[in-house]
């Protein structure tokens, strides 16, 4: 039988080059800019043109299941919009900013700091007086006030790598007359083309293609504006001006996604599991093989190194020990880092097992490994049984 050497060791840290070259394109030159988005751009084509093909092999040898069972594979694995006309809809339901994602507006609604100075629907024109259908809503936003490129929603189910490729093209407008929104911003995002936001009486924008939470204006004053400067923020869905739902809103204005419904955190859902199956959620707990601490059941040769990167300080296995908060505070933080760590998982059960293997072994690789393991003279699962267990414990909270 194998020992297990290395029980929730730091793993190795790989290099990412493009994730770094990415992130640094906010300080680079406009060209790089430019040069680099482009590249994002012709790998996107490639990248669906291959999956057409693979689906379209797919689609040949499943054609006697139902259609809408095929568009959901084809949406959580392929990632091709058209698959899945209800994807959007159904990521909705799933995500949730104070009474929901999907919440829509009434006049004097606040949102943020600001409020909703005219929702969507019919009104009298302030400036026509004619009554007429508002197609969007307005947000009493200051002059220069930033708004944030919007992506498509996404849920714990999804694959990291798929909005890795997204590209948030904006296009720059200026619009004269009676009921005209001066300078105007129209938004598309690569990965939902049905859908279309605008932006009317900014006072700046920025054209080009951008990746999502990006700036992409200030708000502003501009075209026929007379309740002062806001934001006009409308939602065009298959050509069609829809009730603009508080979570596109929210993520236009704070630059992220709103926060999803999980009853849970994903990070304390697999705390939890991971609890429950390291100590039985005690907090106090002392290995008698590996002297493995507390309620994630921490080795000693890592309190030090992981409490200064997530706490700050160091601490000493005592200070470690006595205290729950900390405990929690430095797994939770490990945990992040092992999410991000294996976010290019297959599916969303195998990532889980694939942090808890991290967790168990130091290798997300070995989460399907059946050998038994021991720690001195004692016996421990193996990592199959043990992150199949944390999966099984993940899923009941």
């Amino acid at each position: 039988m194998t020992s297990i050497q290395h029980r929730n060791r730091s793993p190795t840290k790989s290099a990412h080059p493009q994730k770094q070259m990415e992130a640094l394109i906010p300080y680079c030159t406009e060209d790089y800019q430019h040069q680099v988005l482009s590249q994002k751009e012709n790998q996107l084509k490639i990248n669906n043109a291959a999956r057409l093909i693979a689906s379209g092999i797919l689609l040949s040898f499943v054609v006697i299941k139902p259609l809408n069972s095929v568009a959901e594979w084809a949406w959580r694995f392929a990632a091709i919009p058209t698959f899945d006309p209800t994807g959007i809809e159904r990521n909705f339901a799933q995500l949730n900013e104070d009474k929901g994602f999907n919440r829509t507006f009434k006049q004097g609604d606040k949102i943020l700091q600001w409020e909703i100075t005219s929702p969507f629907g019919d009104r009298v024109h302030p400036v026509t007086g004619e009554v007429k259908k508002h197609q969007g809503v307005d947000v009493s936003t200051p002059i220069g006030t930033p708004i944030y490129a919007v992506g498509r929603p996404r849920n714990p189910l999804d694959i990291g790598k798929l909005f890795d490729d997204e590209i948030i093209r904006v296009e720059c407008q200026d619009r004269d007359g009676v009921t005209a929104g001066g300078t105007t911003a129209i938004a598309v995002s690569s990965l939902m083309p049905e859908h279309r936001f605008h932006y009317y009486h900014l006072d700046t924008c920025n054209e080009g293609g951008f990746a999502s939470g990006a700036i992409i204006g200030t708000t502003g004053n501009s075209g026929t504006s007379t309740t002062g400067a806001h934001l006009h923020f409308g939602v065009e869905y298959k050509g069609q001006f829809i009730d603009p739902p508080s979570g596109f809103l929210l993520w236009t204005l704070q630059g992220k996604q709103p926060q999803q419904t999980e009853s849970k955190p994903i990070v304390e859902k697999l705390r939890n599991a991971i609890a429950g199956q390291e100590s039985n959620h005690n907090p106090s707990a002392v290995n008698p093989h590996s002297n493995a601490l507390g309620y994630g059941q921490v080795m000693p040769e890592n309190i030090k190194e992981w409490s200064t990167q997530c706490l700050g300080k160091p601490l000493t296995e005592k200070e470690f020990i006595e205290s729950k908060e900390k405990q929690v505070k430095i797994i939770d933080c490990k945990l992040t880092e092992y999410l991000e760590a294996t976010k290019n998982a297959p599916d969303f059960d195998t990532q889980i097992r694939k942090v808890a293997s991290m967790w168990y072994s130091g290798d997300p690789t070995l989460y399907d490994n059946p050998r038994p393991q021991t720690y001195g003279s004692g016996d421990y699962p193996s990592i199959q049984e043990y992150t199949t267990t944390v999966l099984e414990r993940f899923k009941k909270q």
